[in-house]
């Protein structure tokens, strides 16, 4: 399957029937308050959505289950591996396969969770510099305490530019 920039793969409140996997491209996940969570690339943490929690029933998918968050296409395409979630986890039930399911459900949580650390920075980082700009003037100590923020998390020189950009301003 495929996404393109700005599309929703799935939405908060939508009935899960389906699971991905994020291929190529770049994926977003959105919390119920639509704040950017993590964005989401190819490899350890690409699943979108839930696919197998050894802790519910097994009849746990006979019931219609929503969204909790969303997740947004971000790069020009995302390809997707696409599957019915229903199927997918009776076919793990019945292939005495959910102990690897379960280490994999795990394997891309820690993934997502790694992500998220930097993206939380970055969010403190844009944060910070909105503060320090909300009074029309940035003074010697605010610039230090913020280049101390960007060097120390490995806030990228690009980020702190856009940042900027989108609040009207620029380093000079």
């Amino acid at each position: 399957e495929e996404a393109f920039c700005g599309t929703y793969i799935c939405r908060q409140g939508e009935t899960k029937k389906w699971v991905h996997y994020l291929m190529e491209g770049e994926a977003m996940l959105i919390d119920n308050a639509e704040d950017k969570v993590v964005n989401i690339l190819p490899g350890k943490g690409s699943w979108l959505g839930e696919f197998f929690d050894p802790a519910e029933p097994d009849d746990y998918w006979e019931t219609p289950r929503s969204h909790r968050v969303s997740f947004k296409c971000i790069a020009k395409r995302c390809r997707l591996l696409t599957l019915e979630i229903r199927p997918l986890h009776n076919a793990i039930l019945e292939s005495g396969l959910a102990e690897a399911a379960t280490r994999a459900e795990i394997s891309d949580l820690w993934g997502k969770l790694r992500g998220s650390h930097h993206e939380h920075r970055r969010n403190t980082y844009s944060a910070m510099l909105e503060l320090a700009v909300a009074d029309g003037k940035v003074d010697p100590k605010e610039v230090e305490l913020l280049d101390k923020w960007k060097t120390r998390h490995g806030i990228p020189e690009d980020d702190h530019q856009v940042k900027l950009a989108e609040l009207g301003w620029t380093t000079e």
